[in-house]
């Protein structure tokens, strides 16, 4: 969504070889955020679109961007996206291997092979690839181990290239150690991080939460710029980002 993008000058951002973290603290919901982004790759020429839902089903996001002005399933019918669904995969496998929900999660391999091989599939067709993870903290929920967890995003950011772009989700619940440290490993290899939480005063009409923003220095590896903070009101249709203390 433009309303998304414009203000947060991420309509004028290259996201190639780029890694884009989407942090939604507890009480809130980033989901407006990642749906916008998906906008912006829909928007992008001769992009392809890999979509894993671990927190809604795929079918979620298509309401999404009906209501948001865009459509997705010509998309899926022209091969354009790819959706992802991990939960029926894992039921496929425990029925066909006869083995506990545990067990198989602490194995990423198979998810992350049909990560991989879908995107070289979009690769054959088009010049720029987005790979969209809507809750990545879901794993732990489901019985994957942090290691495991940490050790996947690895090899994620490794698929990253020239025309490649990784857009992941977490949820960080403070008092939770396992979501905590999953956020900070996650921070450090983004370029793009995007921090959504409720208000710390409480319930407004006017505002819904804030949204904090902060950018890897192009000429640095470590170096962050210096964190830009705004609020947003969300309703059902629309998203309106505005800086702290004025009027919407």
């Amino acid at each position: 969504m433009s309303s998304f993008c414009l203000p947060l000058e991420l309509d004028k951002e290259d996201f190639s070889a780029k890694v884009v973290v989407i942090v939604e603290e507890d009480s809130s919901n980033s989901n407006f955020a990642l749906a916008s982004l998906l906008w912006k790759a829909v928007n992008t020429n001769d992009s392809g679109i890999l979509l894993l839902a671990l927190h809604y089903p795929a079918h979620h996001y298509g309401h999404v961007a009906n209501k948001l002005g865009f459509k997705l399933i010509p998309l899926v019918d022209s091969g354009r996206l790819i959706g992802l669904d991990p939960k029926k995969q894992i039921f496929d496998l425990l029925v066909k291997n006869n083995v506990g929900a545990k067990d198989l999660m602490n194995d990423l391999k198979p998810l992350y092979l049909s990560i991989s091989e879908g995107l070289q599939k979009l690769k054959q067709s088009h010049k720029s690839v987005f790979i969209f993870i809507d809750d990545i903290s879901d794993l732990i929920n489901a019985g994957a181990s942090l290691s495991s967890v940490i050790a996947f995003t690895h090899y994620l950011r490794a698929l990253v290239s020239p025309g490649i772009t990784l857009i992941m989700g977490t949820h960080c619940n403070e008092n939770d150690q396992e979501q905590l440290q999953l956020k900070n490993r996650l921070i450090l290899g983004a370029d793009i991080i995007l921090t959504v939480a409720g208000l710390k005063t409480g319930i407004s009409a006017d505002v819904t939460g804030s949204i904090e923003l902060i950018k890897k220095c192009c000429d640095s590896l470590r170096q962050f710029t210096k964190d830009r903070l705004f609020h947003y009101k969300a309703t059902d249709r629309t998203i309106r980002i505005f800086s702290p203390g004025t009027l919407i």
